[in-house]
């Protein structure tokens, strides 16, 4: 099953310089970010409250890991010390639904996730 916003499928994209072997920094993510049409964290939010519009292929990786999708359309700031992070969601097979979890921007992306953009 294939999810569509306005008309435009919505895909999963790899950064090629975010693999298995290379942690990436937050900022140069979102750098990568900028020219991509990703969408924003309401599209976690719906994925939350209504998980049978998850795409199954979303759910798991071929070696069965969770995949964690970032939603790097929204970025988010701690209102205590102003650090910035975007949100990021993944399917947990053990309960059946889609959880959300933040990634600090300024730390390393240790996730390896992909980005939810438009085609």
């Amino acid at each position: 099953m294939a999810v569509y916003i306005n008309g435009k499928k919505l895909t999963l994209h790899r950064f090629e310089s975010k693999t298995k072997e290379k942690v990436i920094q937050g900022n140069d993510l979102l750098l990568e970010f900028e020219n991509m049409p990703v969408q924003n964290a309401t599209l976690n939010d719906f994925f939350e409250t209504r998980p049978e519009f998850v795409p199954d292929d979303w759910k798991k990786e071929e070696n069965g890991s969770v995949v964690w999708v970032f939603f790097g359309g929204s970025i988010f700031l701690d209102p205590f010390d102003g650090s910035e992070f975007v949100l990021c969601g993944g399917w947990i097979q053990a309960s059946g639904r889609w959880m959300s979890r933040y990634i600090w921007i300024h730390r390393n992306f240790i996730a390896h996730g992909p980005a939810v953009v438009v085609e």
